[in-house]
């Protein structure tokens, strides 16, 4: 791993690259469940407040190493209405484990998915 390690967001077109990251992280069972679960849970949430869900994919390069999924949440708190997030979902491929790479995605969705413009109405 070197300085080609980054964060996107995730767009469709990085689904299946998504799947095999889960399948690369996970035994079948686990990973065969997300993936049954990614429609409701991203791709078609209806409570997505973007085109696209609020998913961090971590890559070295090309490769795809981590992702961080957060759903939205819609709440209301003194009577105003607020959108959070709430993450889950946390992927790392074994082979780039306890070398803090993910500590990128968790400062990038502190950046992004709290408060940020484009989570507020």
């Amino acid at each position: 791993m070197n300085d080609t390690v980054s964060v996107q967001r995730y767009q469709r077109s990085d689904r299946e690259a998504t799947f095999a990251l889960l399948r690369a992280a996970y035994p079948s069972a686990g990973s065969e469940r997300l993936i049954r679960q990614w429609d409701w849970k991203y791709d078609a949430n209806p409570f997505n407040r973007e085109a696209a869900p609020y998913v961090l994919l971590l890559k070295d390069g090309t490769q795809l190493i981590g992702m961080l999924g957060a759903l939205p949440l819609r709440m209301v708190i003194r009577g105003t209405e607020h959108w959070a997030s709430h993450s889950c979902d946390w992927v790392v491929r074994p082979d780039y484990r306890d070398r803090g790479v993910a500590r990128r995605l968790v400062l990038q969705h502190r950046a992004t998915g709290r408060g940020s413009e484009s989570h507020r109405r």
